[in-house]
């Protein structure tokens, strides 16, 4: 169980909206552990959570993988995808789709070496515009993504 290395192949949404946990209930708390396989060095170790109840411990433990990734970002890192083992009672944990988004795009402002100022001034926006784009925590408009990511000659796909 744990995280995906980033290769330079084409990135996809599925890689970035889920995430391994196990949850174990126990007296009437669900523990929650999700732990980094070694495979991103600058990632936590071990994140443990709890929750009064298997949604409150999904959430909790949503809040811990976007405090990872926030980490990252602020390190200009790779953001690792998530690597599934169901062999260790494993749960899915599954962010929102535009944060999944958000997270492909930082892997390719870093992996095409493009700064927010770089986007902000080939866009012709602001910087606090750029950062609400960017926001994990708030939910954004996906032609305003797709314009970020066609800024750096990645055109955002979406299929099925």
């Amino acid at each position: 169980m744990g995280l995906l290395k980033h290769t330079n192949k084409n990135m996809d949404i599925s890689d970035y909206l889920t995430y391994p946990a196990i949850i174990k209930e126990n007296d009437g708390v669900f523990l929650v552990e999700i732990k980094n396989d070694g495979s991103c060095s600058k990632c936590f170790d071990t994140f443990y959570t709890e929750g009064v109840s298997l949604e409150n411990a999904i959430a909790m433990a949503q809040d811990c993988i976007l405090t990872m990734v926030d980490g990252l970002i602020k390190e200009r890192e790779m953001v690792p995808g998530g690597k599934v083992d169901l062999q260790n009672k494993t749960h899915l944990i599954t962010l929102k789709y535009h944060q999944a988004i958000k997270i492909m795009l930082r892997n390719l402002m870093i992996q095409e070496r493009y700064r927010p100022v770089d986007i902000c001034k080939k866009l012709n926006i602001s910087s606090q515009k750029l950062n609400q784009i960017l926001d994990l925590y708030k939910s954004t408009n996906i032609d305003d993504l797709a314009m970020c990511f066609d800024c750096i000659n990645k055109p955002l796909k979406i299929g099925c």
